[in-house]
């Protein structure tokens, strides 16, 4: 459903299919950098993982390259349901604190994350679809 919904959209997207080879948090960051960085989207060139010490430099530098994308784009994390690692969702709940306006994310999983939901969902920044 999501495939046909986002194929009929006019925003560009970066979409990353997730699987438990992704559940480090030193393959997931990288991945999930070389994905947005594919789109093309980007004017200010994402540094190389080496230039960053720790996942949140990792993560800052991609989210401030993304606030000079001059257009709404999506990253969709599907099959979040594969990652089990606390680190990960510690990672992307950061990164749902400072992500720019442009960027909208969207998770597909079969079970509930731990990421910070109602917190989303009191500020409106969320929008849930569950389906049976």
């Amino acid at each position: 459903m999501l495939q046909k919904w986002i194929y009929h959209q006019t925003y560009p997207f970066a979409w990353i299919r997730l699987d438990h080879s992704d559940n480090e948090l030193v393959s997931f960051i990288p991945h999930l950098r070389a994905c947005m960085g594919s789109t093309g989207l980007f004017p200010t060139a994402l540094p190389l993982q080496d230039e960053c010490p720790t996942w949140e430099d990792c993560l800052t530098a991609t989210l401030n390259a993304a606030i000079d994308v001059p257009q709404d784009f999506f990253l969709i994390l599907d099959d979040f349901h594969n990652i089990t690692s606390p680190d990960i969702h510690r990672a992307l709940g950061w990164m749902l604190d400072y992500i720019p306006e442009q960027m909208h994310l969207l998770i597909t999983s079969r079970q509930p994350f731990p990421l910070p939901v109602p917190r989303l969902r009191m500020r409106r920044q969320v929008l849930e679809i569950v389906l049976g």
